[in-house]
């Protein structure tokens, strides 16, 4: 009886301990893949164009502002005069969303409807700044994407890289 006993506390201890390092490797992994995508982000903010100038301008978050957007205009599109993109407004977007260290899209999607106020701050800080038909290369730090948490297939801590077209706003969905 008592040996049935020890070997089964030994067996309930063991598994503990081994329960807990499976837990301290997904943390490991986590802790590098923050580190990496920090020091990705970093690199995007000292990258230089041909001319040796900044490739990306930066603006800061409109909520919390020390962590800044990267952007890229590829395309200005059409100057919006008077009608800017409002914080409460919807918008209709085609985007692709990559990876730091990849430049296989992980998400595309074309003509979506999303109310501006429920993106994260990243899209939310960026957005507004764009014209219709505008196309933005963006680099939005995990801080104003998905944070520590992640989201679905997005990892916690992922820099995001986003190509983003503003088809139209100011639409109801």
């Amino acid at each position: 009886m008592n040996k049935r006993l020890y070997i089964l506390l030994f067996s309930i201890i063991t598994f503990g301990f081994n329960s807990c390092q499976e837990d301290n490797d997904s943390g490991m992994k986590y802790d590098e893949w923050k580190e990496a995508n920090e020091v990705f982000f970093q690199q995007m903010i000292d990258s230089l164009d041909a001319d040796g100038k900044n490739y990306y301008d930066a603006l800061p978050g409109i909520l919390n502002g020390r962590f800044p957007v990267l952007y890229h205009i590829v395309d200005s599109g059409i100057p919006a005069p008077e009608n800017p993109v409002l914080p409460d407004d919807s918008v209709r977007v085609s985007y692709a969303c990559y990876f730091y260290d990849s430049d296989r899209a992980v998400e595309t999607k074309t003509n979506e409807f999303f109310s501006l106020p429920t993106l994260i701050e990243g899209w939310q800080t960026f957005l507004p700044r764009m014209n219709q038909n505008a196309v933005w290369e963006v680099v939005i730090p995990w801080q104003l994407a998905y944070g520590e948490k992640g989201i679905g297939f997005i990892h916690p801590y992922s820099t995001l890289r986003f190509t983003v077209r503003l088809e139209g706003y100011g639409i109801p969905q």
